[in-house]
């Protein structure tokens, strides 16, 4: 982002006057991203590719999807609209820019997000060792099996 400031379509959107709250730049820890937040709602604002680039569990494949409602809030880049939907794999409801896909997520979202898709990843990797230690299991028996029946 160049050096100018961006307002909070949160509070703008809940009523707080044009050019009384602007986002400061804050760093996402062991990212080198900066992003821009809200401190009197405590929002924060992703510009296009920096929530994916964000925590190594995120949706790499980030796009409004096709159910994605109009939003109430406006892109803070003066893009008009955006647009609300779940991220993919949780339960929070975002806010997408569908010109600069910059993404808006309401205070304690961000941390949300990276807890739930940590927690699938775990999940994942933990069904996939299982598939493979459950087969190689399944082969060891029927090979024991095959031993003493002979």
């Amino acid at each position: 982002m160049s050096g100018q400031s961006i307002e909070c379509p949160r509070c703008n959107a809940n009523g707080v006057l044009r050019g009384q709250c602007d986002l400061k730049r804050r760093p996402v820890k062991g990212t080198g991203i900066v992003v821009d937040w809200c401190p009197r709602c405590e929002g924060l604002w992703f510009d296009g590719g920096e929530l994916e680039r964000s925590f190594a569990d995120a949706d790499q494949q980030m796009e409004r999807p096709s159910d994605a409602l109009a939003g109430s809030l406006d892109c803070p880049k003066g893009h008009g609209p955006m647009w609300t939907f779940r991220y993919p794999g949780t339960l929070a409801t975002i806010d997408m820019c569908g010109e600069c896909s910059g993404v808006w997520l309401e205070a304690g979202l961000f941390q949300e997000i990276k807890v739930v898709r940590a927690h699938l990843t775990a999940e994942e990797e933990e069904r996939r060792a299982e598939g493979v230690r459950g087969r190689i299991c399944d082969w060891i028996d029927r090979k024991i099996d095959e031993l003493t029946q002979e």
